[in-house]
């Protein structure tokens, strides 16, 4: 009955989808024409003053307009309905024009008091700017880091600018002795320091627009728009603007701004350490990577690295011409035991995580690749938190990862990414993680078809790491992800990514125009009887449908109630860990499953003197005192149960021997150095580490070892007391 109900419903949607498509189709083939209103206010013409200056405002007169200072005065626009009139000019001639009255508005002005007796500064700052000192490369000198080298330099600056302050009191604070030389504008600055005639130049930060090194940060300065004192009329509807912008969109300025930064083509020069390196190396980097994991990297038929990380390779050598060897690996700890045996110099692609790189004692690069990672499950209603997680170990989110950000799941491990899909599709597992980059790369599996996906909230960083002694390769690389940014997320990740092609409603009703018109009309004379037809049945499926539901509820609380018993049957109740029956049961697993384990059988020692003496009520907390501290020291893994009035056991998973005896013997020591009762605590116990070679039927064999083990223990500690 619900099967049927469910069936009809579905229908019900699909009808409503046709009809919502078929009115997209007759809007589509009969569009409408709108027509917007006037307004009839006049629109305010603004004479804007333009500097044509790389990222900040770019293109002349009648010429294509882009940057940063643009883009803001088109947003100021949209609020205002100002027209610009553009005044083209250097920064000096603007400022002058501004100072007359010639222009209305003029941007990228730092305050000053003595230039707000001149002009208006808006209430609300365009940005920040970063004065820094520049060089070229025929002064490489001057980037060792000690600044007293600019003495007796020539440094150039233009004149009255905000920046010719700074310098002055930069090298006043630093004793620098070097020449101030002022030149009117930028142009005639950089083609100073281009022809040699100058050591540095002191300006707003360029980012790498320019073929400049940067030497040191001289200082710091809000910039404003200003307004001229004849227009005070735009100041205040500039004022509204600003703040609607700012309120409306938090930190638009250095979005906007670092935004334009990131299009720009970027100048790197390695450094006298990264140099060092190169040649201690043999001008060689050696880079580890992982196989089958496009788009970051696969290893070709011929094979070379492909995917993306080859995008970097190139970059070394084509701009430092370093010589990068790769090397391909299956899964992620084969490159990391490489990594540490020196075989290669980094590896990559890595997930980017500061707490597991500090764990492994790795450097990581900055990211190359910035993705959102992507649950893929059958089953909608999981908990990933405590949900079996598939994984692979070739994958970005490998076992390690998994334990950081989800503690509580369990962990399936799988051969390869077909592996963990499968594991998901037959219900081993209830989910696995991958990249979203990664999608379109697995739709070859057809586990997929059967699976659903959805993405988390986090972003994940992808990286590449080396060791801390060798820091200086992931600077190297640095430079080199720096230079490969805009490569990376362009036609190189469409290479290297699989996409299925996508025909579209449009394309088949172009193809298939009458055809399309014909079903149209069968369509609606179609879903007008199937409507009619719903409309009687209507109430009959509302009354089946709450029948459904009281029937489903019922069998929740029914299930509700049956897990409540199974937790009690497998549950002691005084210290609420595993019982007996639990114990056997778990036991049993792990022995099918050919597992390793440690065995531990403990008896806790004078629990009927302390019952006897203190009352039964001291021993029940003698028990979980005792109860706690073994909690305390065991893992999530780990088996704990109570066996017996004053016997326990404990299973401590994939541990060797000597791990096994020393966490007991912690245990111990907690246990024992506590004073605050008057009578002594202690427990003994026998430890056996149990093989693969072991099957389910020697359970009792084994606690029976480990008992006799035990009580050879309890007989000395009993000689001793």
């Amino acid at each position: 009955m619900d099967i049927r109900i469910t069936h009809i419903l579905r229908i019900k949607e699909k009808i409503g989808t046709l009809i919502f498509c078929f009115v997209l189709f007759l809007a589509s083939v009969c569009p409408m024409t709108v027509f917007a209103a006037e307004t009839g206010k006049e629109q305010k013409t603004v004479r804007v003053g333009y500097v044509n200056v790389a990222a900040y405002e770019e293109g002349g007169e009648g010429e294509y307009k882009r940057g940063y200072g643009y883009e803001y005065l088109q947003k100021i626009s949209y609020i205002t309905g100002w027209k610009y009139e553009y005044v083209y000019g250097s920064f000096k001639e603007c400022y002058e024009m501004l100072v007359n009255g010639d222009i209305d508005l003029f941007g990228n002005v730092s305050y000053k008091p003595e230039r707000a007796e001149l002009f208006d500064f808006a209430s609300y700052p365009q940005g920040k700017d970063t004065y820094l000192l520049y060089t070229t490369k025929k002064h490489m000198k001057l980037l060792s880091g000690n600044i007293q080298q600019m003495n007796g330099c020539k440094i150039g600056v233009t004149v009255g600018s905000f920046q010719e302050g700074l310098l002055m009191d930069w090298m006043e604070n630093n004793h620098i002795q070097a020449e101030a030389v002022k030149f009117d504008g930028y142009d005639t600055l950089m083609s100073a320091l281009d022809a040699g005639e100058l050591d540095a130049i002191a300006t707003p930060d360029l980012s790498s627009s320019y073929d400049y090194l940067p030497i040191i940060n001289i200082g710091f300065s809000d910039y404003y728009f200003a307004v001229s004192k004849t227009r005070p009329d735009i100041l205040a509807e500039l004022n509204e603007a600003l703040y609607e912008i700012q309120s409306s969109e938090l930190d638009y300025n250095n979005l906007l701004v670092s935004r334009y930064y990131k299009q720009m083509t970027n100048t790197q020069v390695l450094s006298n350490k990264e140099g060092e390196w190169l040649a201690d190396h043999e001008n060689i980097l050696r880079i580890g990577y992982l196989d089958d994991n496009l788009p970051y990297s696969t290893q070709l038929e011929d094979g070379e690295m492909g995917g993306v990380m080859k995008t970097i390779a190139d970059m070394l050598e084509e701009k430092f011409g370093i010589l990068v060897e790769t090397k391909c690996y299956k899964t992620s700890r084969q490159y990391k035991e490489a990594l540490e045996k020196g075989e290669v110099d980094v590896i990559g692609p890595l997930y980017g995580d500061f707490y597991l790189a500090e764990l492994e004692n790795y450097v990581l690069t900055n990211a190359f690749f910035s993705t959102i990672p992507v649950i893929i499950y059958k089953q909608l209603d999981f908990n990933i938190n405590c949900a079996t997680i598939a994984v692979a170990n070739e994958s970005l989110f490998h076992e390690e990862v998994l334990r950081i950000l989800y503690p509580e799941a369990e962990i399936l491990l799988c051969d390869g990414i077909e592996g963990c899909l499968n594991a998901v599709a037959s219900g081993k597992a209830d989910s696995t993680l991958v990249t979203s980059v990664r999608l379109n790369v697995l739709r070859k599996y057809p586990a997929m078809e059967k699976l659903q996906f959805s993405d988390t909230s986090a972003p994940a960083e992808i990286c590449l790491a080396t060791t801390k002694d060798n820091r200086v390769a992931a600077a190297i690389l640095n430079k080199g992800i720096t230079l490969s940014s805009d490569r990376l997320n362009g036609v190189v990740l469409a290479e290297n990514s699989y996409v299925n092609k996508v025909v579209t409603f449009s394309d088949f009703v172009k193809a298939h125009m009458t055809a399309v018109l014909s079903l149209a009309g069968l369509i609606i004379l179609t879903l007008c009887l199937m409507l009619y037809r719903i409309s009687i049945t209507r109430n009959k499926l509302e009354a089946a449908l709450e029948k459904v539901k009281k029937e489903k509820e019922y069998s929740y609380k029914l299930k509700l109630c049956n897990n409540e018993l199974e937790v009690k049957a497998n549950q002691d109740a005084l210290t609420q860990i595993g019982n007996r029956q639990f114990f056997l049961d778990k036991m049993s697993e792990l022995l099918a499953a050919n597992e390793k384990f440690i065995l531990c059988y403990c008896d806790l020692d004078n629990l009927k003197y302390i019952n006897d003496t203190y009352g039964h009520s001291e021993g029940d907390y003698y028990i979980r005192n005792f109860v706690e501290i073994v909690k305390s020291h065991i893992r999530t893994g780990d088996i704990f149960a109570r066996i017996g009035g004053d016997e326990f056991c404990i299973i401590l998973r994939g541990c060797k021997y000597a791990t096994g005896e020393k966490k007991i013997r912690q245990m111990k020591e907690v246990f024992h150095s506590d004073h605050s009762k008057e009578y002594p605590k202690n427990f003994c116990c026998g430890i056996i580490e149990v093989q693969e070679e072991h099957n389910e039927n020697d359970v009792m064999k084994l606690l029976e070892q480990a008992d006799a083990m035990m009580y050879e223990q309890k007989k000395e500690y009993k000689k001793m007391f």
